[in-house]
Protein backbone atom coordinates (compact mmCIF):
# COMPACT_ATOMS: atom_id res chain seq x y z
CA UNK A 1 0.00 0.00 0.00
CA UNK A 2 2.99 2.28 0.59
CA UNK A 3 4.22 1.50 -2.60
CA UNK A 4 1.03 2.34 -4.53
CA UNK A 5 0.76 5.69 -2.34
CA UNK A 6 4.67 6.81 -3.38
CA UNK A 7 4.13 5.73 -7.08
CA UNK A 8 0.84 7.45 -7.30
CA UNK A 9 2.46 10.78 -5.65
CA UNK A 10 5.27 10.49 -7.62
CA UNK A 11 4.40 9.87 -11.22
CA UNK A 12 1.51 11.53 -10.98
CA UNK A 13 1.83 14.19 -8.79
CA UNK A 14 -1.44 13.70 -6.39
CA UNK A 15 -1.29 14.71 -2.88
CA UNK A 16 -1.72 12.52 -0.36
CA UNK A 17 -5.27 13.61 0.57
CA UNK A 18 -5.80 12.84 -3.28
CA UNK A 19 -3.99 9.21 -2.88
CA UNK A 20 -6.10 8.15 -0.52
CA UNK A 21 -9.38 9.24 -2.02
CA UNK A 22 -8.12 7.45 -5.05
CA UNK A 23 -7.23 4.23 -3.20
CA UNK A 24 -10.71 4.72 -0.56
CA UNK A 25 -12.99 5.06 -4.42
CA UNK A 26 -10.67 1.96 -6.57
CA UNK A 27 -10.08 -0.38 -3.77
CA UNK A 28 -11.60 -3.17 -1.79
CA UNK A 29 -10.44 -3.73 1.66
CA UNK A 30 -10.48 -7.31 3.28
CA UNK A 31 -13.44 -8.15 5.46
CA UNK A 32 -14.13 -11.13 7.84
CA UNK A 33 -16.57 -12.36 5.78
CA UNK A 34 -17.60 -12.01 2.23
CA UNK A 35 -21.39 -12.11 2.95
CA UNK A 36 -21.50 -9.26 5.49
CA UNK A 37 -20.92 -5.49 4.05
CA UNK A 38 -19.01 -3.17 5.32
CA UNK A 39 -20.87 0.23 7.21
CA UNK A 40 -22.21 2.37 4.42
CA UNK A 41 -22.89 -1.01 2.09
CA UNK A 42 -26.26 -2.69 1.58
CA UNK A 43 -26.67 -6.59 0.98
CA UNK A 44 -27.45 -5.56 -2.81
CA UNK A 45 -23.51 -4.33 -3.21
CA UNK A 46 -22.15 -7.83 -2.70
CA UNK A 47 -25.10 -10.10 -4.11
CA UNK A 48 -22.94 -11.60 -7.06
CA UNK A 49 -25.70 -12.22 -9.29
CA UNK A 50 -26.77 -8.21 -9.09
CA UNK A 51 -25.34 -5.91 -11.79
CA UNK A 52 -23.63 -2.48 -10.46
CA UNK A 53 -22.76 -4.01 -7.42
CA UNK A 54 -20.25 -1.18 -5.63
CA UNK A 55 -18.28 -3.94 -4.29
CA UNK A 56 -17.13 -6.01 -7.27
CA UNK A 57 -13.59 -6.34 -8.19
CA UNK A 58 -14.84 -4.85 -11.59
CA UNK A 59 -15.98 -1.78 -9.71
CA UNK A 60 -13.36 -1.83 -7.54
CA UNK A 61 -10.31 -3.15 -9.31
CA UNK A 62 -7.56 -2.84 -6.09
CA UNK A 63 -7.91 -5.65 -3.80
CA UNK A 64 -6.01 -4.52 -0.47
CA UNK A 65 -5.34 -6.65 1.99
CA UNK A 66 -4.30 -4.17 5.22
CA UNK A 67 -4.85 -0.32 5.78
CA UNK A 68 -0.88 0.31 6.94
CA UNK A 69 1.79 1.58 4.58
CA UNK A 70 3.95 -1.92 4.47
CA UNK A 71 0.61 -4.16 4.03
Amino acid sequence: LGDLKTRLSKTRGLSSEACEAFIRTFGIFHRPAWDKPPPGFRMKDIIPWRFRRRLSSTAKPILLFGEHDKD
